[in-house]
């Protein structure tokens, strides 16, 4: 025998069970009338009152019937105001007895369910239950709302959001309502712009641009937020990211150690006062075109000493290998560096963010948000650029003290969070920032964008850390499986038909009865046909920590264009000379002779990064160099190295640094010539005779 043909099917309608509990509701009304009624009729001897009860009943007959008692005497007569009072009380009662008849009506026509919710979840359809439980659970909400009809505390939203959609599913008009929260409430806000409306839709007098490509934007002051080595570190992993799918790291890691020598020279000489314009500057003069081998040499001999080896010889493959992977990885840093110089010709002032973080900028009134928009043109620059700000805002957050939710507000909003790059941090700090008062909103489109950017085991950890979650609409399986695995499943009681087919007709039949199942709360389908835009918004899933999930719309709303997206600067080609800018005065390495630019015996009288001063900071490591042996009657030969250098440094705006390194690469793997004091002709005969004093012996 086998069972064959399991179903869900409707289970019959219960007849007698309805029966019993419509006579027995009955019986009990009846008792709590009686109830009532010899109430009020207190006072009255128990025959008047059963009279007087068969005269109410009279009040909901036609006109014309009434019951008298004794000759010509009825209860209006005997007391007009309780007359009219029941006779109010009966219109009220039958009005509820054909609504709950009517009610009764329709559950027996319907008949029972076939699947009966047990335990976990259930998936509302309205606001109502969810603000129910957020009052049981949190007490009473005092913070943003998430939804119109949905206000969360201000606890909850310290414990960070995600936001999960394919592209036009809704993200940012669910976004622009906790934006205007945000600024309403006078929080300070950071703002990644993946697409422009925040900046289109915010006047520019009421937000600050953090973008060096931005003609409106403030200069970055990395000076002042970049003060301790473990923070030029996080700075040098944004410039040269870090590839989770590297087999090789072995590179990337020795330019970033470079990198680090010469941030920690920024950080001891220039106290604060540089952005990437003179970042870039120092680049080039001591790491991508030195003037000689000794200036790499010695700047990692005594900002990093740990990292002396990779330098120690510039002529193998292996640093020559180095370098040339460095000059290709910091190649957006001096773009960003070009874009910064452009800024500050136009006089743009610096923004510190430990300032505009730590709230010094709002006391001296409202902070308007913080908005990184995004390069059209490049990813990568947008994502070195970006990285590093909330990369290094994070850092100098984790060092504020500890602040309640309502004590301290501050909001990270990322908006398709892994087109910002990769932000080394961000993990821990959706767990650390918490007690800081930060809130996170992080937004994606697929969870293979987080593991491509950070890992595959990222999107779980941030799934634990993140308590409120909207869901849009989803269009790859993998999203719509990831949808609905993180909404979750009940258990419920399934009314089954099971057919047994047995070898005799007598063991052939089908029985029925109520099997405990688990049932997913949203399909991988449902994710892509239940959820997006429509004719009256935008519809998705509201998970709250503690709550059941809830099916709801946003409404559009429509925002008048307030500035323009994007007034990139316009970058001038290298080697064309442009104008300065009216009332601005050059800056000292332009004030330099144009024939002597970049020269060895210019840049020791200019005041570049490439000069050392001194003292330097406690938080920054530095090591004496060793003095220099005395200097021989002759001077030595002058290197390829220093050769090349010197040639590229003649025309530094056709400057190409990867260029640059194929150069000594070419020179160092020449055949060496010959030594120093010795012709040609004689190196020749000196060789010749050497060979046949060797023959000579062999014979």
């Amino acid at each position: 025998m086998k069972n064959d043909n399991t179903q869900i099917q409707k289970p019959p309608s219960d007849l007698p069970g309805l029966l019993f509990a419509g006579v027995l509701m009955t019986v009990l009304t009846s008792l709590g009338l009686w109830f009532a009624w010899m109430k009020l009729t207190r006072g009255y001897s128990p025959g008047l009152a059963v009279a007087l009860w068969g005269e109410a009943v009279a009040y909901i007959l036609p006109p014309g019937h009434v019951i008298s008692l004794g000759p010509a005497k009825s209860l209006a007569e005997m007391d007009p105001g309780l007359a009219r009072s029941l006779l109010l009380a009966w219109k009220i009662l039958s009005t509820v007895s054909f609504v709950l008849v009517g009610i009764a009506v329709l559950r027996l026509s319907r008949g029972p369910q076939p699947v009966r919710h047990k335990r976990g979840d259930q998936l509302r359809n309205d606001a109502g239950p969810i603000r129910k439980q957020i009052r049981t659970r949190y007490g009473r909400p005092d913070g943003i709302f998430v939804h119109p009809e949905i206000r969360i505390p201000e606890t909850l939203e310290v414990r960070s959001f995600s936001l999960v959609g394919s592209p036009g599913s809704g993200k940012t008009t669910v976004l622009n309502g906790m934006v205007d929260q945000a600024i309403q409430r006078g929080d300070r806000s950071l703002i990644f712009d993946f697409k422009g409306d925040f900046t289109e839709r915010i006047p520019d007098g009421k937000k600050m641009i953090l973008s060096p490509w931005d003609a409106r934007a403030v200069r970055w002051a990395l000076g002042s937020d970049v003060s301790t080595e473990v923070q030029a570190r996080l700075l040098a992993e944004c410039l040269i990211p870090i590839n989770p799918r590297d087999t090789q790291p072995m590179w990337g890691n020795a330019s970033r150690a470079i990198l680090r020598a010469e941030l920690h020279r920024l950080m001891a000489e220039r106290r604060g006062t540089w952005g990437f314009h003179e970042l870039g500057d120092a680049l080039l003069a001591d790491i991508l075109c030195p003037d000689s081998d000794e200036v790499v040499q010695n700047l990692v001999k005594r900002y990093n000493p740990e990292a002396s080896r990779i330098v120690q010889d510039l002529t193998s493959k292996t640093t020559l290998s180095v370098l040339i992977d460095q000059s290709a990885a910091l190649g957006d840093t001096l773009l960003l560096s070009r874009f910064d110089l452009e800024l500050k010709k136009a006089g743009r002032p610096f923004l510190p963010l430990r300032s505009c973080l730590s709230g010094e900028m709002q006391e001296k009134g409202n902070t308007p948000p913080v908005i990184l928009p995004v390069h059209p043109d490049s990813k990568t620059l947008t994502s070195v650029f970006v990285s590093a700000v909330f990369a290094l805002s994070s850092s100098i957050v984790t060092h504020f003290p500890d602040a309640s939710p309502s004590g301290r507000r501050i909001w990270f909003f990322l908006d398709e969070v892994p087109q910002a790059g990769r932000i080394p941090p961000i993990t821990d700090f959706l767990v650390t920032a918490r007690s800081k008062g930060c809130r996170t909103v992080l937004g994606f489109q697929t969870p293979a964008q987080v593991a491509e950017t950070y890992g595959e085991k990222t999107l779980e950890i941030w799934d634990n850390a993140t308590s409120v979650k909207i869901f849009l609409q989803c269009v790859s399986p993998e999203a719509k499986k990831y949808v609905s695995q993180s909404i979750g499943e009940r258990e419920i009681l399934a009314f089954k038909k099971s057919d047994n087919i047995g070898i005799a007709p007598t063991h052939t039949g089908h029985t029925t009865n109520w099997v405990d199942e688990r049932e997913k709360l949203v399909s991988p389908d449902e994710a892509a046909s239940l959820l997006g835009p429509g004719k009256n918004g935008v519809t998705g899933i509201v998970q709250i920590a503690g709550c059941d999930p809830a099916v709801l719309t946003w409404s559009f709303r429509n925002y008048p264009k307030a500035a323009e997206a994007r007034q990139l600067v316009p970058l001038p080609l290298r080697g064309i000379a442009t104008p300065e800018a009216p009332g601005r005065s050059e800056s000292e390495r332009e004030r330099i002779p144009e024939e002597e630019i970049d020269r060895p015996e210019t840049r020791r009288d200019t005041k570049e990064p490439g000069q050392r001063k001194s003292p330097e900071p406690a938080s920054v490591r530095v090591t004496p160099l060793p003095k220099a042996p005395e200097a021989s009657g002759k001077e030595d030969e002058e290197s390829p190295v220093g050769r090349i250098a010197e040639e590229a440094m003649v025309e530094p705006a056709h400057l190409d640094p990867t260029l640059t390194v194929l150069k000594l690469l070419a020179e160092i793997s020449a055949p060496a010539p010959p030594a120093s004091g010795i012709r040609a002709e004689e190196q020749v005969a000196a060789n010749r005779k050497d060979r046949e004093e060797e023959d000579e012996e062999e014979r």
